[in-house]
């Protein structure tokens, strides 16, 4: 049976944000000016896909992937059709500073955005799926020693409560109480790009909690400082660590300045 004619890399970084690609809005192309993953078709029917995908992420971005691993073969759309080899893969390097040959930009972005952008269905459609099943993926229960016994994160492939927290990465911390760290992202996505993660076990930043036991306005209220209101601008992004060390990120809602988050 013939391989399929086209090949694509879903990566992946520690901190479970996903490689994208902007596309040039040529017509002609497979989904112009979407977001999309590398890759690209291969060169005859004597290349594998696993040729061709490390031959085109070493083509576009100068990267190179031993680890790749076949994910999964989907149906695409646009003027070529056919079908597309996905291969998953880890890395964890700034996507601004890649060679990038086609194509606008690279960015990381969370799954959470994806919904936001003018994406291509098949990427869109593979996203989706790696996140269904990372949702179900099981995890360690052993706790961490990160605060009082039982109250800190519990360790999982998580960069913010395993990497951050424990100090293991170095950070440039924005503002800290007893009840939470902020701290500017390592790879921002944004002009202004702060994560906020509270110290003690937290299921949800959007879930109720006890008076007097909100993390976030902790932070926004120490010491009565003006980098209080830098902590949690228009355009940051919230973090908190949900069951199992995993942290959700939540995007405040946009609209006029209020003052607030």
């Amino acid at each position: 049976m013939q391989e399929p004619e086209g090949t694509a890399a879903l990566i992946v970084n520690s901190a479970g944000e996903y490689l994208l690609h902007l596309r040039d809005n040529i017509e002609g192309i497979c989904d112009p000016g979407t977001w999309s993953l590398l890759g690209g078709n291969r060169d005859s029917d004597d290349e594998t896909p696993e040729a061709a995908i490390a031959r085109e992420l070493k083509e576009e971005v100068g990267l190179i992937l031993p680890e790749l691993e076949k994910y999964t073969v989907l149906d695409a759309h646009g003027p070529l059709g056919g079908q597309i080899t996905v291969f998953l893969g880890h890395w964890d390097g700034d996507a601004r500073a890649l060679p990038l040959t086609e194509g606008i930009m690279l960015g990381w972005f969370p799954a959470v955005l994806v919904p936001r952008l003018v994406m291509s269905p098949w990427a869109k459609s593979v996203i989706e799926r790696h996140e269904a099943e990372r949702a179900h993926a099981p995890v360690s229960a052993a706790p961490t020693a990160i605060g009082a016994a039982g109250d800190g994160p519990r360790p999982g492939s998580d960069f913010y409560c395993d990497e951050a927290l424990s100090g293991r990465t170095p950070i440039t911390v924005v503002a800290e109480t007893d009840a939470v760290l902020a701290f500017e992202h390592t790879r921002p996505s944004y002009p202004v790009h702060i994560v906020v993660v509270p110290k003690q076990h937290t299921p949800s930043l959007a879930a109720r909690r006890p008076r007097g036991r909100d993390p976030v306005g902790a932070v926004n209220a120490s010491d009565g400082e003006q980098r209080s209101a830098r902590v949690l601008p228009q355009r940051a992004s919230r973090t908190s660590c949900r069951r199992a060390g995993v942290c959700r990120r939540v995007r405040p809602r946009l609209g006029r300045s209020t003052g607030r988050p």
